[in-house]
């Protein structure tokens, strides 16, 4: 393919994008894209986030939308619309040609610093992306932001549950009988379709008990959090692709979580129980009905998302790595921009590209 026959632009997502979102969402669809880089999720994020422009790095090939970058402008430095609310992001592209096209499009707007986030380090449509960038001289900062448990869900329920050994086998079923001493104890999987105001609520509720609610990174915690969980909620549910996981002991939730489920894997957002419990430790008897759902459902993947936490390892032995990768420009700004980045956020507060452009002289010096 000529790369002549492509065309590339950068568009602005507003009110009347209408037609652009929807050509992005077949797009997403037609490659089977993970839900963060869906036009749902980032306009949900961009709603509760960060209310100004969002940009749409686009690639057309004969007329049909085939790579799209969603990206936000701050000064001179283009960034992905994320923050530690994004599991995972990425370059939507059809194949490597037009992620390579994202790139060069990207490199002719001479922007200081391309920053994108969460980006998984294994993904060749991304790896095509930054050998473009690499390619035109731009350095390249990665650092890891996330290693991930997820699980494969090969075989069945029973082989799996044999895996974990007779240990936590013993335990769980310790715990689930001292809980069932208590009470009905009822495990819920619900899609959205029906009561998703009341079942989101209860599973925000119970998210933000204990050291969540207390640190403050609980769903329920800040307002522009809640609102874009509650956004995430009912586009995934119109989408069929929401679940909710609710433990309930007498009907009361004491333990609850939320996921998306996308083309045969799940992708857990959030969990949290109710702390009065925790001796019997409703999360972990949560998660072992969610995934035993999981099997039951034909499922092929569970993706834990977020850091590397203990009660994750207990079911999901290997981890995948997201990364922040970080472009500047061959430039003079870029290199500056570069050096105060290595040294730290309040350095790079003094050494701003143009309190030290002052200083400099006009002629272009060696690459840092």
């Amino acid at each position: 393919m000529n790369d002549r026959e492509f065309e590339g632009l950068i568009e602005e997502v507003g009110d009347r994008s209408r037609q652009l979102v929807s050509e992005w969402e077949r797009l997403a669809d037609g490659v089977e894209a993970i839900p963060f880089l869906h036009p749902g999720f980032v306009l949900a994020w961009q709603r509760a986030f960060d209310r100004g422009p969002l940009l749409l790095v686009t690639v057309r090939r004969a007329g049909e939308l085939v790579g799209a970058l969603p990206l936000i402008r701050h000064g001179a430095v283009l960034a992905s619309p994320a923050n530690w609310h994004t599991p995972a992001a990425g370059v939507l592209a059809e194949d490597d040609l037009v992620a390579r096209e994202l790139a060069r499009i990207l490199i002719g707007t001479h922007a200081r610093r391309i920053s994108l986030a969460f980006i998984d380090r294994a993904d060749t449509i991304t790896e095509a992306f930054r050998d473009e960038i690499s390619g035109a001289r731009y350095r390249i900062v990665e650092r890891v932001l996330t290693r991930s448990p997820y699980l494969e869900l090969v075989g069945d329920w029973a082989a799996f549950e044999s895996s974990l050994g007779s240990e936590v086998r013993s335990n769980l079923r310790r715990r689930r009988r001292r809980l069932e001493e208590r009470g009905a104890v009822t495990f819920e999987e619900q899609d959205g379709r029906t009561r998703l105001d009341q079942l989101f609520g209860e599973v925000v509720d119970v998210e933000r008990m204990g050291w969540k609610g207390e640190q403050g990174t609980a769903i329920g915690s800040r307002e522009d959090t809640l609102l874009f969980y509650r956004c995430i909620a009912s586009w995934a549910a119109a989408r069929g692709w929401l679940r909710m996981h609710i433990l309930r002991l007498d009907g009361r939730p004491i333990a609850a979580g939320l996921a998306l489920r996308s083309s045969g894997v799940q992708f857990h957002l959030k969990i949290g129980f109710d702390p009065a419990y925790r001796q019997l430790a409703p999360g972990t008897l949560l998660m072992r009905e969610y995934i035993h759902s999981a099997f039951t459902d034909g499922l092929r993947r569970i993706e834990m998302l977020g850091d590397d936490e203990a009660y994750k390892r207990v079911w999901c032995p290997e981890t995948r790595e997201t990364i922040g990768l970080q472009a500047f420009a061959p430039s003079i700004t870029g290199r500056l921009d570069r050096l105060a980045f290595g040294y730290g956020r309040p350095l790079a507060k003094r050494l701003t590209p143009g309190r030290l452009l002052a200083r400099l002289p006009t002629t272009d010096g060696p690459r840092l």
